[in-house]
């Protein structure tokens, strides 16, 4: 059972896309799609083009999880049961 999380964050400057992935339950791997801030409408493509990728992936969208601390302004929780 395998998670991916992925959430587009406001920060000073702009927007960031940042994800977490790996089995339930266990400790996520984290990183960001976005290592400098971006506008928001550029956030929202990168946000809509990874969340479309999980799901040809045979994610699907689920609820918010409360691993996630800070206040996206866009979250994905995508799960893959295997």
């Amino acid at each position: 059972d395998k998670v991916y999380f992925i959430e587009q964050v406001a920060v000073e400057g702009g927007f960031r896309v940042n994800f977490a992935y790996g089995r339930r339950g266990a400790t996520l791997t984290t990183g960001t799609k976005t290592e400098n801030p971006v506008s928001e409408a550029v956030a929202d493509e990168i946000f809509a083009k990874l969340k479309k990728e999980k799901m040809a992936k045979g994610y699907w969208e689920g609820a918010a999880v409360s691993g996630i601390t800070s206040a996206p302004t866009q979250l994905a929780a995508v799960t893959d049961i295997q």
